[in-house]
């Protein structure tokens, strides 16, 4: 759907809004007009009366246009904040299945007949669509094992602590507590909560609930599609910094290599 809500001012003139702001100025501008015709509305002479009432009328007349317009103006953003919803919860069921996979690689070690085993429908997800988002065929694996190593190969479903001498990333949580991260996991983690705290959203955004509890759920879901773009940004911050960490790492073994000739690196 359209991000923009298509909207006719009093004067004829279209626009496409992306805020309430220019409709919620004309409903005040028409509400102050309407006031400044208290003194000739209380009138005792009928020609003035008439022609203050005619007025009034066509103001107050347009005055309910207005309140219509703002309520389509919600309906048209309750509508837009369901499809952001559902986005943010697909990347999120990404996310959960990814981390799942890695929970299940974890908790069987190196136990042959674990890795032997086929693999399970979280890594086979996650496996599914990231191909369909490098836009290529799945590579399905056999077992476990190779499922795995599919996704360790990958830049974007590859989940490691930093190394032991990298420095920690910084990070300031929902809750404002400082962290020194070392598994972007920690991040993602904050990024799936808020994906269930709007999904919980999505029933008072329907068509059918009141205009007033449709404008509270919109309200408490802004804040938190705000921190969503905020991990974005930091998810974003934390691969410049696994970059940077690579990078520093790199050069450090070259200038290593440099200096020993080859021997004992």
């Amino acid at each position: 759907m359209t991000t923009t809500f298509s909207w006719t001012d009093r004067h004829g003139v279209m626009h496409d809004l992306s805020t309430d702001d220019d409709i919620e100025r004309e409903r005040q501008e028409i509400r102050l007009e309407l006031l400044d015709l208290g003194a000739r509305l209380a009138s005792t002479d009928d020609a003035v009366f008439v022609a203050a009432y005619d007025e009034a009328a066509a103001l107050g007349e347009r005055l309910m246009a207005l309140q219509q317009d703002l309520q389509c103006f919600v309906r048209h953003e309750a509508m837009r904040a369901v499809a952001m919803i559902e986005q943010i919860d697909l990347d999120a069921s990404f996310l959960r299945s990814l981390h799942r996979s890695y929970e299940q690689r974890e908790a069987c070690g190196d136990d042959p007949a674990a890795l032997a085993v086929p693999p399970t429908p979280d890594q086979m997800s996650v496996l599914r669509r990231q191909a369909i988002r490098d836009g290529r065929a799945a590579i399905i694996p056999s077992t476990f094992g190779e499922a795995h190593t599919l996704l360790f190969a990958h830049s974007a479903t590859r989940r490691t602590p930093l190394p032991p001498s990298a420095p920690g990333f910084e990070w300031t949580d929902r809750y404002m507590r400082y962290h020194q991260v070392r598994d972007l996991r920690q991040i993602e983690r904050e990024y799936v909560a808020l994906a269930d705290d709007l999904s919980r959203l999505r029933p008072q955004l329907a068509a059918d609930v009141p205009i007033r509890d449709v404008i509270k759920a919109l309200e408490a879901g802004r804040l938190a599609v705000d921190r969503v773009s905020i991990l974005e940004r930091t998810m974003t911050r934390w691969t410049a910094h696994v970059i940077a960490v690579a990078r520093s790492h790199s050069m450090a073994f070259l200038d290593e290599l440099e200096k020993s000739n080859g021997r004992n690196v």
